[in-house]
């Protein structure tokens, strides 16, 4: 759309990060892994530094991946993994 409308009727997608990361824009992550459905943002103007995660909805994710989210300690590595990535 863009180039063919005005700026100000183009839509913008955004992930409202949770815990203060502010509206970040989709597609503007630093790390996103297609598996296990986990974002990375970062939001330097608002809290520099700090990382902001987004998880997909997880029935959304592969049967294999499903299975991985039941495990807490799963969890954690899928998400120590993410935050590596994004550095």
């Amino acid at each position: 759309m863009r180039g063919y409308t005005a700026g100000f009727n183009t839509p913008t997608f955004v992930v409202d990060a949770p815990g203060g990361g502010g509206k970040r824009n989709a597609h503007s992550f630093e790390h996103y892994d297609r598996e296990t459905g986990v974002s990375v943002y970062t939001a330097p103007s608002v809290k520099p530094g700090q990382s902001f995660l987004y998880f997909d909805p997880v029935d959304r994710l592969s049967a294999a991946a499903q299975a991985r989210w039941q495990d807490p300690v799963e969890q954690q590595r899928m998400i120590d993994q993410a935050l590596a990535a994004s550095r």
